[in-house]
This record gives C-alpha cells, structure tokens and sequence, in this order.
C-alpha cells in the first residue's frame, strides 16, 4: 500500500460547521471511502449539489418570469373588461 499525501487535504465531516467552513478548515478524514477531494477543496459530491442547486435556481427564475409575463398579461385583460363592463352599464 501507498503513504498518504501530507499535501493533500481530506474532509471531516463535523455536523456543526457550514459547507463553506467544511471547505475553509483543515480536513484530516475522507468522509466516505473513493471520495476523493477537487483541487480547490470541495468533494465532487458538493459540486454536484452545488450545480443541482444552480439549475433549480435558474428554473425557477424562467417560472418566476413567465409568471410574472402572465400576471401582467391577466392584469391588462382585466382592465379591458372592466373598461367594457362600464361601457355595457352606461349603454343600459
């Protein structure tokens, strides 16, 4: 078997730190075996979650948009019957 890397930075999970601390501390164990830490720090289980997240956020933010679009759309339709309910009432 090999030595370990000194050099090499491993991840302890510690359920009282942040992602962001779990990246910025000194590691001293693998979390799981074959997890093998990136280059900046982050496990590639993280970046992953990481890229998940980004993609939900983008979804919902193209949701959020048309929404927005429709509710605009609904407003100015709403206006314009309101507008010709008035006309409706002032011809009777």
């Amino acid at each position: 078997m090999g030595h370990s890397d000194p050099k090499q930075k491993k991840l302890t999970f510690n359920a009282d730190r942040t992602p962001r601390q779990w990246r910025t501390s000194s590691y001293t164990e693998d979390p799981l075996p074959g997890h093998n830490l990136s280059v900046d720090g982050i496990s590639p289980i993280m970046v992953e979650l990481r890229a998940g997240f980004e993609s939900i956020h983008k979804r919902f933010d193209t949701l959020n948009s048309r929404l927005h679009h429709v509710s605009e759309g609904l407003d100015t339709r709403t206006k314009r019957l309101d507008g010709a309910e008035r006309k409706i009432s002032e011809v009777e």
